[in-house]
């Protein structure tokens, strides 16, 4: 049988993904991620969340998620309670920079009976949302999509900054430290970074976090969120796209794709 976490994380590492960017595509809460690939596996809600967990795992890096499976219940004995269905993962394709390839390798993720189960699993997933299992808080808000006309339309001066790869604005501000706030409307993949490359935070986040320092560059997987500066409220890029920006007390610009935390 195969060591199981070790199995996962030499995966992860040849496709080159963080765990950050799996709890993003997978839906599944970092520290649940982590804990398996350290066969933490009393860090998980029981033995039915490990064992649907590893395969949606297992087959998003294109591993046999039975075999995995299987050694988890060698090692651990047999269960009597009823196994849900592997939540459904989506395409491994990646959203960003150089990530775009997916994970391409041996064995495919999508390979095998995944398909088969894909409408049955979406149900599953929204389950999970409910009780807080799957990435977001722990109280189990199922997250709502932001009304229709809180999408910000695009204007023609906008268009042509965007397709520029920046924009910025200033503002009346002291050249000191700054406490950024950022609030999604759904859960949101969030890799903040202290503005010379080391990461201060990367994880899926569902309510608000805040974060402090001269300069702080952030990596969104949408723009459906609130920031704001010293609690002066930003004009983003709103929208289901990644978005990146640096902020300082002065001012904040937008950081094209490639160049944002997290993404290098």
């Amino acid at each position: 049988m195969p060591a199981i976490g070790e199995s996962l994380r030499e995966a992860r590492l040849r496709h080159n993904v963080d765990i950050g960017e799996v709890s993003a595509q997978t839906k599944i809460r970092g520290k649940y991620l982590r804990a398996l690939e350290n066969e933490e596996f009393d860090q998980l809600p029981g033995p039915t969340y490990v064992r649907t967990f590893l395969r949606t795992y297992a087959e998003y890096l294109g591993l046999d998620g039975a075999l995995l499976v299987e050694a988890y219940r060698a090692e651990h004995g047999a269960v009597t309670e009823d196994e849900p269905l592997t939540p459904f993962a989506p395409g491994a394709a990646g959203r960003r920079g150089t990530r775009d390839r997916g994970l391409a390798g041996p064995a495919p993720m999508l390979s095998g009976p995944l398909p088969l189960v894909a409408a049955a699993a979406v149900a599953i997933v929204a389950g999970l949302l409910v009780i807080g299992l799957v990435s977001g808080d722990d109280d189990g808000d199922d997250p709502t999509p932001p009304p229709v006309g809180a999408v910000k339309t695009e204007t023609d001066t906008e268009a042509k900054q965007r397709a520029g790869g920046r924009r910025e604005s200033k503002r009346d501000r002291s050249n000191g430290p700054i406490t950024l706030e950022i609030a999604p409307a759904t859960p949101t993949y969030t890799c903040v970074d202290d503005g010379a490359g080391e990461v201060l935070f990367e994880e899926t986040i569902s309510e608000a976090e805040r974060f402090k320092g001269k300069v702080l560059r952030v990596n969104l997987g949408n723009g459906q969120a609130k920031i704001s500066v010293n609690g002066e409220t930003v004009d983003i890029e709103g929208g289901p796209n990644p978005i990146g920006y640096r902020f300082n007390a002065k001012s904040e610009r937008e950081i094209p794709d490639g160049e944002r935390p997290c993404q290098l």
